[in-house]
């Protein structure tokens, strides 16, 4: 098993799961939108 690929896909469902937290909060808060929360991180 290749050690990168794993990492690899461990950081992309860390990212997934980050953006979904965001897109939630986004649309629970409502004050900024979705895409200007992201850049902010």
């Amino acid at each position: 098993m290749n050690l990168d690929f794993i990492n690899e896909s461990y950081q992309l469902q860390m990212l997934k799961k980050l953006e979904n937290f965001i897109r939630f909060k986004a649309t629970k808060t409502k004050k900024t939108p979705y895409f200007c929360t992201l850049q902010n991180l």
